[in-house]
C-alpha cells in the first residue's frame, strides 16, 4: 500500500502489470506464502483503493479552495473591530521570545512591555497567548518524539529494487 500511496508502485496497471510487480515482490520476505492470483487480486484491491483516496483528495482540495475563495481570512480584525492576535506579527514575536526562553525569565508583563506589537493586546489576552504558545510547543515537542519512537520500531523497508 506504501509503494502505491507514495507513487514508487503506479496505481495504472498499464503502466507496471501485476505481473512485473510480482517479478518484483515474490522475492520479499513479506510476500513468502503468497501466491500469484492472492497477490494480483490484493494488488487490485489496493490500486482501486489509493486511488479513490486520490481523487478524494483532489476533490477535496479543489472544495478548499473554493470556500477560502468565499470566506477569504484576509482581515485582521474581529467582528467587534479588535485586532486578532494570530493574523498580527505578535503570534510569531511571541514564538520566537518563548523558543528563545525569555518567558521564564520575565513576568508576563514585563514581556508585554519588551515590544510594541504586544502592547496592541490587552495584558491578559496577550497572558493567555502566552500559556497557549508554551502548550503549543510542548505539544509538538511530544509530536515529535511519538514519531521518533514510531519510527524506531517500524522496520526499515528495503526498496532497491526496480520495475
Amino acid at each position: 500500500m506504501s509503494d502505491l500511496e507514495d507513487g514508487f508502485l503506479p496505481t495504472d496497471e498499464k503502466e507496471v502489470s501485476a505481473q512485473a510487480a510480482w517479478a518484483v515482490y515474490k522475492n520479499l520476505p513479506e510476500f513468502d506464502g503468497v501466491c500469484f492470483k492472492q497477490f494480483d487480486a490484493r494488488l487490485k484491491d489496493h490500486r482501486r483503493a489509493v486511488e479513490k483516496k486520490t481523487q478524494q483528495s483532489i476533490w477535496e482540495e479543489e472544495a478548499y479552495q473554493h470556500d477560502c475563495l468565499l470566506h477569504p481570512r484576509d482581515n485582521t480584525h474581529d467582528r467587534r473591530g479588535k485586532l486578532i492576535f494570530d493574523r498580527s506579527p505578535a503570534k510569531e514575536l511571541l514564538r520566537q521570545d518563548i523558543k528563545d526562553g525569555a518567558y521564564p525569565l520575565l513576568s508576563p508583563m514585563e514581556l508585554w512591555n519588551t515590544r510594541p506589537q504586544y502592547k496592541l493586546f490587552d495584558l491578559n489576552v496577550f497572558r493567555g497567548r502566552i500559556y497557549q504558545e508554551i502548550r503549543h510547543t510542548k505539544f509538538i515537542n511530544w509530536c515529535e518524539m511519538k514519531r521518533q519512537q514510531k519510527e524506531a520500531k517500524a522496520k526499515p523497508r528495503n526498496r532497491n529494487y526496480t520495475f
